[in-house]
């Protein structure tokens, strides 16, 4: 219950106002009532009636200090983790960032920015909170033990046509070089020793990010990633993308450190593997992005337990090689597909005690947004040592768009008026803000993440 009312306290300027307030006159009346019995200008009363409003005033002193004690060190250990811990990891993780790809130049031979771009906007100290509305937002549903295994690629997602998932284990037909004709065996030898550049598959990217309506003054606990890069593999250059949209929770600061951690070491692990590895097959795209989750995921457990806190986050991915999509999500962060002509499918499941009451046919879909369990996670990074990740494999078209966002964008648009404003925009850049407006205008009750990428 107290856990419950900090949250609240910590999203409500009106209700710290009203707090300290009550307490102040809870601790007037006890000092006005200990000035009167001091006094004797209260009657005498019997022995057992003294005694009992004795220990009923004690009781309530003690009640009233344990309390106003209890929110002073609430707002020490949130203003100790916003001015020091956060900050100092922000410049560490700068640091790191910078030490990798310095090391990166002298270990490969071809790892050029096609462009590099890295929107990481994760976190910044101007963010704003994720902490639920809802009381029941802070509570979390037990998550079962699970034994470590590889991550199951899902299938027979209702909402996801069968032919955009595909199964084989090689990506041999993805386009990796530009077809040059041969006019020579000296032009055809020069061409193999100097490998043409191609095209990346995402070559147009949207990032939106806002802390929301109701959370503007608290940190942000979202977390977003967009980079493109090139490397070579097997005498080919090969281009690649990656998007990560984070939603951390767990109060306050804990929050926005936990998807700024999943942020940190998935952009790490999967960049290191990628261009380490020997073979691009499917397989061995879920599993560069899925040892990215993992290891996310252990640094998120292991801080919880140096720190004693219970922070987590929510997740969701894509690893885009050539003409095929690796999609992973944690949780209820979304990733979906529009295809002009067939319209906006959702690629990932969501790990949501919502999303499970509509597949039994408990509640419809459209009970999703009003449920009073709509916050209840199932499945969350950072909960246990080992998180079970779901996989998809998305077949990609010329035209086709990628949509990742955090809950903040889904619960406050249906997926109509979604799919309305990506028919209508060409521009990323103008769909991705189209799309936090329309959020903002639907409640802005949370903070809002938008990743949208074109395929060429």
């Amino acid at each position: 219950m107290l856990e419950e009312f900090k949250n609240i306290y910590d999203i409500h300027g009106w209700l710290r106002f009203l707090t300290w307030a009550g307490l102040l006159c809870m601790a007037l009346f006890l000092f006005w009532s200990l000035r009167l019995a001091m006094y004797g200008i209260v009657p005498l009363h019997p022995f057992l009636l003294v005694a009992a409003l004795s220990v009923g005033w004690f009781m309530l002193c003690g009640f009233v200090l344990w309390f106003s004690l209890e929110l002073l060190r609430h707002h020490v250990k949130q203003w100790k983790i916003l001015d020091r811990k956060r900050f100092k990891q922000h410049k560490e993780w700068k640091a790191a960032r910078e030490a990798f790809l310095n090391q990166s130049d002298g270990l490969y031979t071809v790892l050029r920015p096609f462009p590099l771009a890295m929107d990481y906007v994760a976190n910044s100290h101007s963010g704003h909170n994720h902490v639920p509305t809802d009381p029941l937002g802070s509570l979390r549903l037990p998550q079962k033990s699970q034994t470590p295994q590889k991550p199951q690629q899902a299938r027979g997602n209702m909402e996801l046509p069968s032919r955009l998932l595909h199964g084989a284990d090689s990506i041999a037909d993805i386009p990796t070089q530009v077809p040059a004709p041969r006019k020579s065996r000296v032009a055809s030898s020069e061409a193999a020793a100097k490998p043409r550049a191609v095209q990346s598959q995402c070559t147009r990217i949207g990032v939106g990010w806002n802390p929301g309506i109701t959370r503007r003054h608290a940190p942000n606990e979202d977390g977003v990633a967009a980079i493109q890069g090139t490397c070579t593999h097997k005498e080919r250059i090969v281009p690649f993308d990656l998007f990560i949209v984070a939603d951390g929770m767990g109060g306050h600061a804990n929050g926005q450190e936990a998807s700024c951690t999943a942020i940190q070491m998935m952009t790490q692990a999967v960049l290191q593997s990628i261009v380490r590895s020997n073979e691009l097959s499917e397989a061995a795209l879920t599993e560069v992005l899925a040892d990215g989750v993992q290891r996310a995921n252990l640094a998120i457990w292991e801080r919880n337990r140096e720190q004693g806190s219970d922070m987590g986050t929510t997740l969701t991915a894509a690893l885009v090689v050539g003409a095929k999509a690796c999609v992973m999500n944690v949780g209820d962060s979304r990733t979906y597909l529009y295809r002009p002509g067939e319209g906006l499918v959702q690629i990932t499941r969501d790990h949501s005690l919502v999303a499970r009451l509509v597949a039994s046919g408990v509640i419809t879909p459209d009970e999703v947004y009003t449920h009073p369990g709509r916050n209840l996670i199932e499945r969350n990074m950072g909960s246990t040592n080992r998180v079970e990740v779901d996989s998809f494999i998305v077949d990609l078209r010329k035209g086709d768009w990628l949509l990742l966002c955090s809950d903040g964008l889904w619960e406050m648009v249906r997926d109509r008026e979604i799919e309305r404003i990506m028919k209508s925009e060409s521009d990323p850049a103008q769909m991705s803000d189209m799309l936090v407006q329309a959020a903002l205008k639907g409640g802005g009750a949370d903070n809002v993440s938008v990743i949208v990428a074109r395929v060429a």
